[in-house]
């Protein structure tokens, strides 16, 4: 009976601490403070109120700990939280520290007396802040600034500082920065001064930026960039050019190398798969503007039909750009056809073609490394080095281009056994060989001039010249034996070239001294009218001189094509001006006034013994003989 008594005194006095706390808890009450903060200017402002304040107790007596309390401030600039109210408590002057941090950088700072209630507007504390009738400040200026200090770390001031962690903006916030910017480590933006970059974020592949920059040259008309970061990048569809006269430019952050054997630069696009087309491809919709390719590399790996494919623009420039191993030509710019009208002008520079060796049989490789069609016009290659293709480097079907420094080549040129085949199917058969038939290979409008091509060992011959009009100047072309192609020589001169042809200024090196130095397909075998031949060195071992309308040569020993009897000792010879009988072969005129010799010929150290004088007499040391006086006079 007695335990029975002391536990119902137990359970009575657990049931009275509950209900004494209970009572407690529900006497402790908030205040709702909350508004919309504006700025000056009445837009609605956003950022984060911090609010401090120190131990105090209430007005109902209830203790109240020092502490603090963060919330953000929305977009539409309302901010709400629950406070203790202070006023009437103790110590007496105790209040609220509200700091807003906005996100224009301002920081502003105001106090608080709550009042109690429900509900309370910002501009209802602010209108009780401090009253004139509280004297005394129980949190003083110094605790107050200690306080504001302990939260400092986690907010850049005003006046700068220094970030630890990660800084992230949402995609609808702007940053700007008036002063200078410092990164000391990498900077990954999707955009960077407008142009579109692979960021690994908003746009995690080229093709994927690509495409970004397309909508916004379709939406904009105007030209866009993709910039490309180092790195490979790899490519699963062609990169479309929009069709609407604005174009996407491709800017690479590295120079490709102008190695014949480099296969990576800085920006690397890679086709690890077939595209079943080009890697960037312009069409003839409309004239594109002022494209510009520069500072990358391609692999195509065989998966790719061209590097670039551009058909109708003007002012393209392709700059520090290297192709390799595309199945057709690395660069073909321009249209077949001219029905149309098209006429396309680019600026070609520092541009690598290069097809491996290891990738092709002699007869499977590309034809040519950069193709120039018939609309592609008035244009600049600028140092071009192309390795390893099957005809050409270099071949132009259009009309006035220039080409300056143009150096191809193939390798490896020799083979086992001689002489060698560049078309050879197998790359292990005793005869095969990768070298190039020509370094240039015109056959387009007349006008176009090549200046200083470096001809590298070619199987037939530096240059097959198919149009009028062409200019070759300066340059150099050698081989490294006499055995692999021995009828190789300096040109092939197309019996479609009627006129207008030079060749001047070059150097040969290794050239067989029995071929034909230029081969001339006319049915003569003669240079075309208006050509000029001049300043030939070491190229089958002759100089020669061709003039205007009267073709002469001379050979300073070994064959020439077109001297007669082909012989080793030194011939002047001359062909008439035409077909025509009354064509003299050879002719002269003397200035006027001049009294001397037409013609002489002597032999060395001797006096002459054959002189043709100004008035038409005709002497001579020796006897003059003609095989129908002889006859007459022996009868």
């Amino acid at each position: 009976m007695r335990n029975k008594r002391q536990l119902a005194k137990i359970v009575t006095r657990m049931l009275l601490f509950i209900f004494s706390a209970s009572i407690i808890h529900a006497q402790i009450t908030t205040t709702t403070v909350q508004g919309v903060v504006y700025r000056a200017d009445g837009t609605p402002a956003a950022g984060t109120l911090i609010v401090t304040w120190p131990a105090l107790s209430t007005a109902n007596s209830q203790a109240i700990a020092a502490g603090s309390a963060t919330v953000s401030i929305g977009q539409d600039g309302f901010v709400s939280l629950n406070l203790a109210p202070n006023a009437g408590a103790s110590p007496a002057g105790s209040y609220y520290t509200a700091i807003y941090h906005l996100n224009d950088g301002t920081v502003n700072k105001e106090y608080w007396v709550v009042p109690a209630g429900a509900s309370a507007s910002i501009a209802s504390v602010r209108a009780q802040l401090i009253p004139a009738t509280v004297a005394v400040q129980d949190a003083t200026k110094q605790y107050v600034d200690a306080s504001i200090a302990s939260l400092s770390g986690n907010y850049l001031p005003i006046t700068g500082g220094t970030l630890s962690g990660p800084l992230v903006l949402s995609s609808t916030a702007n940053l700007t920065i008036g002063g200078e910017a410092r990164v000391g480590a990498a900077l990954t933006a999707a955009s960077l001064n407008g142009e579109i970059t692979v960021d690994g974020n908003t746009y995690t592949t080229l093709n994927a930026a690509w495409n970004a920059a397309a909508s916004l040259v379709i939406s904009s008309g105007h030209n866009q960039t993709v910039r490309l970061g180092p790195g490979t990048y790899s490519l699963t569809a062609t990169l479309m050019e929009p069709g609407n006269g604005a174009c996407v430019n491709l800017v690479g952050s590295g120079g490709a190398s102008t190695a014949a054997d480099s296969s990576a630069s800085a920006s690397t696009l890679s086709v690890p798969s077939d595209l079943s087309g080009d890697v960037i491809f312009l069409g003839n919709s409309a004239q594109a503007q002022g494209c510009l390719f520069k500072d990358f590399t391609i692999l195509g790996n065989a998966n790719a039909t061209h590097g670039l494919e551009l058909q109708w623009f003007r002012g393209l420039v392709v700059d520090n750009v290297a192709v390799n191993d595309t199945s057709a030509e690395g660069i073909l710019l321009g249209e077949e056809s001219t029905s149309n009208g098209h006429q396309s002008g680019f600026l070609l520079r520092n541009v690598t073609v290069s097809y491996n060796s290891a990738s092709f049989t002699p007869a499977s490789r590309p034809a040519y490394g950069i193709h120039l069609l018939k609309t592609a016009i008035d244009s600049q290659l600028d140092t071009m080095l192309v390795r390893n293709a099957q005809i050409a480097a270099v071949y132009n079907e259009g009309t006035g281009n220039t080409g300056y420094m143009i150096h191809g080549f193939g390798y490896p040129y020799t083979c086992t056994t001689a002489p060698c085949s560049n078309t050879a199917s197998s790359s292990t058969a005793a005869d095969a060989s990768y070298a190039t038939n020509y370094v240039v290979y015109d056959t387009g409008g007349a006008g176009s001039v090549w200046t200083d091509t470096y001809a590298d060992s070619p199987a037939i011959a530096a240059f097959y010249i198919g149009a009028s009009g062409t200019s070759i100047h300066g340059g150099h072309i050698q081989w490294p034996d006499l055995t692999s192609f021995p009828s190789a020589n300096l040109a092939y001169v197309a019996s479609s070239v009627t006129n207008g042809l030079e060749i001047a200024d070059i150097g040969c090196l290794g050239m067989s001294p029995s071929v034909n130095w230029i081969t001339y397909a006319s049915a003569s075998g003669v240079p075309p009218t208006f050509a000029s031949v001049h300043h030939l060195t070491g190229c089958g071992n002759y100089a020669q001189a061709l003039e205007p309308e009267t073709t002469t040569g001379f050979t300073g020993g070994g064959a020439s094509n077109n001297a007669p009897g082909n012989g080793v000792v030194a011939t002047v010879w001359a062909s008439p001006k035409a077909g025509t009988s009354n064509y003299e072969a050879y002719s002269a005129q003397l200035y006027n006034g001049y009294q001397t010799d037409l013609f002489e010929g002597h032999v060395a150290g001797q006096n002459p013994f054959f002189n043709v004088t100004y008035q038409g007499t005709v002497r001579s040391q020796g006897v003059l003989r003609s095989r129908p006086l002889l006859t007459r006079l022996q009868r």
